[in-house]
């Protein structure tokens, strides 16, 4: 997995990690989405490096109570 992940060709533009955080809790993260109140949400995100918006990202992990985790 590790080799197909590095193989992805970089497309250029900002690393703007706070959307998808955004998105999964606008669109994913709802009843009528099949979420059940009573399992932790799960998300990961993939990105291709640090976020250009901090603040935004960790708002946005806070919003749908997601730790930020790291890895390198």
């Amino acid at each position: 997995m590790k080799q197909q992940v590095s193989s992805i060709r970089q497309m250029g533009g900002g690393t703007n990690t706070h959307k998808p955080l955004e998105y999964a809790k606008a669109y994913m993260f709802r009843a009528a989405r099949g979420d059940r109140a009573d399992k932790r949400n799960v998300a990961i995100v993939i990105t291709d490096g640090q976020s250009q918006s901090p603040i935004k990202t960790a708002a946005a992990a806070k919003a749908v109570s997601a730790p930020i985790l790291n890895l390198k």
